[in-house]
């Protein structure tokens, strides 16, 4: 059959037509799977949920470890908008780990996955999951850091991705960095093995991250960890949800990369938990070892969260931060363009302030108690102990900024309950601080030894920046009148418990607080998620 010199012509040109669109159009997210009777990655190719003695066709079962999927100074074998799931199980992450062949002993710091490949979109990350059942997570497989590896989880350079479902450990009761020959303390903590392979069974940080947009951690414990639970800086818009960042050796949560760390966006955590950090943990029960909290004068640091300078949104819904070694929420380096939005804080026991905030922030139905000299751990130093003055609240301002408090409760035994300066030489009046329909509690300055004071300002400040209204104050010192309208001075509010170590700011029947709060400014719920009535109470409870 003769084929025209058209028609050939215009086969290959449909050919090239049809070329162009397969190379266009958008290639389509896998599933890939990881369980601990799976197989390497020669043996199977990861995109069925087998276990290798049930290998399928072409290879059809899933790998043994997340190393054959993300290899340790490989080339990841996931794609942007994957999916790894990685079933109940233990899986070390370090030298010595399947998939990591090419982890050398004289480096074994440097043996951890490469960062996770971006995901498509916000809308089509790249995925990391834990069992799960349906949408709960039930039984998450344990990630554990050994022979110094410097993290589990690396997002640098990682945008839109989903971590989920993830128990991030280590083996060891260490701390890294401690040194037993300068701050002695037999059977209270324990130095890693810094100076000879093999190191032992601890890594460094749980997750890692750097130059990374729209991420979402879920249902994560990352505990235990020789020094961070998350180092992060340079990030944006990210959400933590559901998640735990308990007993890490140094700090929770650090913001500083030694170098430009400022993030941007909204950074939210919901439902967290962040407590115990600048402790060891007893891997075997996963409970924090209080005798082995160092602060800094011990050469530790402490905090539940830590920045450097910063901007973003940084919005924080029902979280828990309690006994970290240092301040609880340290957000006094965030920069003028950055502002605080607190909701349902419940913040206690931590051994400085138990929130630092910069600029303008909303806080509401939150309680905090600085119970600051709580820790009587061996290493923690008096200077540790209520340290930056314990004051409960510590607040710094720009030219205009403002700052608002409302159906809040807030004790302890610092300085002050609450004090402001200015972060700049910018300060000239306009700065505000308005206090709404909350109770204040006073007790014994556990330092200088007088009552606490409400609050204090100075330190660049040319005017009083503080106004209240519709609030309860009781045990302060230096209250010469009281101050604001509809307002309660020197009257005990009626709650539960206002010991420092057992308080609870419920309300007791009798309480002065009931239907005394300012209708104008109620919050729809309280701390507990109880509804407000229309004449709400005063401070972070509801009476039911």
């Amino acid at each position: 059959m003769k084929i025209s010199k058209i028609k050939i012509s215009t086969l290959l040109t449909l050919a090239l037509l049809l070329s162009g669109l397969s190379l266009s159009m958008p290639s389509v997210a896998k599933d890939y799977y990881v369980r601990s009777d799976g197989g390497s990655a020669q043996q199977c190719n990861g995109l069925s949920n087998k276990s290798l003695a049930e290998k399928g066709e072409n290879n059809g079962c899933a790998w043994n470890h997340p190393f054959q999927a993300l290899p340790p100074e490989g080339k990841p074998k996931i794609s942007a908008g994957d999916t790894l799931y990685i079933g109940n199980g233990s899986y070390q992450m370090g030298h010595g780990a399947p998939g990591a062949g090419s982890c050398s002993s004289d480096y074994p710091w440097d043996c951890f996955m490469p960062a996770i490949p971006s995901g498509k979109d916000k809308l089509h990350p790249t995925r990391i999951v834990g069992e799960m059942t349906g949408k709960q997570c039930v039984n998450p497989p344990v990630l554990w850091g050994a022979e110094r590896s410097s993290r589990i989880i690396n997002l640098k350079g990682a945008s839109n991705v989903e971590i989920s479902c993830l128990n991030i450990t280590d083996r060891d009761n260490c701390i890294e960095f401690y040194n037993p020959e300068k701050f002695p303390c037999e059977g209270c903590v324990k130095a890693c093995q810094r100076d000879k392979f093999p190191y032992g069974n601890w890594a460094d940080t749980g997750l890692y991250a750097e130059d990374s947009d729209n991420v979402v951690l879920n249902n994560l414990r990352i505990h235990g960890m020789a020094s961070q639970g998350i180092h992060a800086g340079r990030i944006s818009n990210w959400q933590i949800n559901n998640t735990q960042i308990v007993a890490n050796g140094m700090v929770g949560w650090d913001g500083d990369l030694a170098g430009p760390s400022s993030n941007s966006g909204t950074i939210v955590f919901r439902n967290t938990e962040i407590a115990w950090n600048g402790c060891s943990e007893d891997w075997k029960t996963g409970q924090p070892l209080p005798k082995s909290c160092w602060g800094q004068e011990s050469g530790g640091y402490g905090d539940g969260i830590g920045l450097a300078n910063s901007g973003g949104t940084w919005r924080f819904e029902d979280v828990v931060v309690h006994h970290n070694s240092s301040d609880g929420i340290d957000l006094l380096y965030l920069d003028k363009t950055a502002k605080v939005e607190v909701s349902g804080l419940k913040a206690y026991a931590n051994a400085g302030n138990q929130l630092k905030i910069s600029g303008s922030a909303e806080i509401e139905n939150s309680v905090l108690n600085s119970n600051c000299s709580s820790f009587k751990a061996p290493l923690m130093r008096e200077g540790d102990l209520c340290r930056a003055q314990g004051n409960t609240l510590s607040i710094s301002l720009f030219s205009n900024s403002k700052v608002s408090l409302k159906h809040s409760t807030l004790t302890g035994e610092g300085d002050c309950l609450m004090i402001a300066s200015c972060k700049d030489e910018s300060c000239n009046g306009s700065e505000k601080i308005q206090i709404d329909s909350s109770i204040f509690v006073g007790h014994k300055d556990w330092r200088a030894g007088d009552q606490t004071c409400l609050y204090w300002y100075g330190d660049g400040l040319v005017q009083d920046p503080f106004s209240m209204k519709y609030s309860l104050i009781n045990d302060v010192k230096d209250l010469n009148a009281c101050p604001g309208e509809e307002m309660q001075c020197d009257k005990k509010p009626g709650l539960v418990n206002d010991s420092l170590e057992n308080f609870d700011g419920h309300l007791l029947p009798n309480s002065r607080a009931i239907n005394s709060g300012n209708p104008a400014s109620s919050t729809n719920r309280d701390v507990d998620g109880n509804e407000r009535k229309n004449i709400p109470d005063i401070g972070a409870y509801e009476s039911l």
